[in-house]
């Protein structure tokens, strides 16, 4: 089994990025992959690249970003014997599958947890640039989860660094950040502001635990090697393979290090929220990415 990984993503202190190798490195030790990472950073590097990993005989090439879509539609014809997999995405094909998370069902239980972190009649949105391919869909998941929870409650969207102190003006106490890497000018300007962030960077729980209250995750690793397995099974389909809250993949995980998270009825709050999603009780809308 030949799997390369093709990435169009920030270097590799990047959540995903690590995320991304840490599945490669997966699939070599379960099922002895000969694993190959190339980077892209234009369409025509991209396109090179795709060629260069089917023509040396790749059984699975993982598209990681936004910018292959099209070449998958354009390339993949002239190599029906490799399995192209866009992360995350849409597209499919004859030799062409896509990985889609459900983040919005994170984001759900995320914003009945703010709920639950706070008195207050509003929560935030940061948002830092454009939306991350893999978390751009929690956003619409946090506010219902808050308004769930809270009626009369409103979801504040604000820009960055510029917008925090509108937040700290409206009396909110959580906010939701999905950006790849929180800014370190955001991240202090919360704590003084005394706003607690719900992120999707995994090593903030760790080295600001007083402001990170929760974590939405991906197991990226998991569904590189569920999809590869299916191409190992020779069940693999020409699909979209989309991971929600109960396929283990993605979640919602509160900061044990945060006291206000440790707390057992935000913990019970969150254990709610989960088992309404994954019972059906509460839909999410997925829409785009």
């Amino acid at each position: 089994m030949r799997v390369t990984l093709l990435t169009d993503l920030p270097p590799e202190e990047a959540p995903m990025q690590r995320a991304a190798r840490e599945g490669l490195k997966r699939l070599h030790r379960e099922l002895n992959a000969a694993i190959t990472l190339r980077t892209t950073g234009s369409p025509d590097k991209g396109r090179r690249q795709m060629r260069a990993a089917a023509g040396a005989g790749a059984d699975v090439v993982f598209c990681l970003g936004h910018d292959y879509e099209t070449l998958l539609y354009e390339e993949t014809v002239a190599y029906p014997s490799t399995w192209f997999i866009q992360v995350p995405g849409n597209a499919v094909g004859a030799n062409i599958a896509s990985i889609n998370f459900a983040t919005g069902e994170a984001g759900f239980v995320a914003g009945a947890a703010a709920a639950a972190l706070s008195s207050k009649a509003a929560a935030g949105i940061i948002r830092e640039g454009p939306a991350d391919p893999f978390f751009a869909r929690a956003e619409g998941g946090f506010k219902s989860g808050f308004q769930a929870r809270r009626s009369r409650g409103r979801v504040i969207a604000v820009d960055g660094l510029e917008g925090i102190g509108r937040l700290a003006s409206a009396h909110v106490d959580v906010a939701l950040d999905t950006a790849e890497k929180v800014d370190r000018a955001v991240l202090q300007a919360c704590r003084k502001a005394g706003i607690r962030l719900v992120v999707t960077d995994p090593d903030l729980t760790a080295t600001a635990p007083d402001v990170v209250v929760g974590t939405l995750k991906i197991d990226l690793a998991e569904a590189m090697n569920r999809v590869v397995q299916e191409v190992w099974a020779g069940t693999v389909e020409g699909k979209l393979y989309r991971f929600d809250l109960g396929s283990g993949v993605v979640g919602f995980e509160l900061n044990p290090k945060n006291d206000a998270a440790a707390g057992a009825g935000v913990a019970d709050v969150v254990e709610r929220a989960r088992a309404d999603v994954t019972a059906g009780i509460v839909e999410i809308e997925e829409l785009g990415w």
